[in-house]
């Protein structure tokens, strides 16, 4: 879990970057992507770093809490919320909610087409890689959702365990 999150931290940030300094073009390999964000001032002064950090900051401490609490309630409902959390940067409507929803199909996808070389400036300009490292993002809290229901199906309830005794 935690070197998921610190892969899809480092995508992420990756992302941040590669849209302010790769330009419209042809496709390129990301090491040449790469190879541009290692030489440039990493990020453009348009962008807030503020936002970002506490988009940081957020998603760290919702894992520590996840980690550290051994509420079922929790455990069920902080993966929920941190799902849902990308659906209100969206700014509503139709648009904003489709794209929330294929973010995740499209992360797997995104990340292939990358690293294979295949993606243009544009996919970097327009900050796909950020949008793919969310959708990474959302699958994990898919992931401990699913396996915080799993595990909570094969443990007795408090009240069953009261009633039995």
């Amino acid at each position: 879990m935690w070197v998921m999150s610190i892969a899809i931290a480092i995508l992420y940030f990756f992302g941040l970057a590669a849209s302010s300094v790769i330009p419209f073009g042809p496709p390129m390999s990301i090491a040449s992507v790469a190879r541009r964000v290692s030489i440039s001032a990493l990020f453009s002064h348009h962008i807030s770093l503020t936002f970002h950090g506490a988009v940081l900051g957020a998603s760290i401490t919702a894992l520590l809490f996840y980690t550290f609490n051994r509420s079922r309630r929790v455990r069920i409902g902080l993966p929920l919320v941190c799902l849902l959390a990308p659906l209100f940067w969206t700014a509503g409507g139709i648009k904003g909610v489709a794209q929330w929803l294929l973010a995740m199909p499209a992360a797997p996808f995104f990340t292939v087409t990358a690293l294979a070389g295949t993606q243009d400036g544009e996919f970097y300009a327009e900050g796909f890689l950020i949008y793919t490292a969310i959708g990474w993002w959302m699958i994990l809290w898919c992931v401990l959702f699913f396996r915080a229901l799993r595990s909570s199906e094969h443990e007795p309830h408090a009240a069953y365990q009261r009633c039995s005794t």
